[in-house]
């Protein structure tokens, strides 16, 4: 995501507006999605068992360049929700 005025390559503009996150956790792989849109897909190399969710303004290398703009900044969540497949 990752420029300091808080907009990423997509023209989002995570200041002015809510969006919707998303993880799809299996056995082989994580997909990231932002808005519906898949963001990122990586190969499951550590998540192989029940974990908790936190949720977190922790910065992610592949997320974009890090600059001290990101001091002071807060997230306001709205709603949480958590599915599981069926076996």
């Amino acid at each position: 995501f990752g420029s300091s005025s808080g907009r990423r390559d997509g023209g989002f503009d995570f200041a002015r507006e809510f969006h919707v996150f998303g993880l799809e956790w299996s056995d082989r792989e994580l997909v990231f999605y932002l808005d519906g849109r898949e963001l990122r897909r990586e190969k499951n190399g550590f998540c192989h068992s029940p974990a908790p969710v936190w949720l977190s303004l922790a910065v992610i290398s592949w997320g974009g360049r890090v600059t001290d703009a990101i001091d002071g900044k807060a997230m306001e969540v709205d709603y949480v929700r958590v599915y599981r497949r069926k076996p």
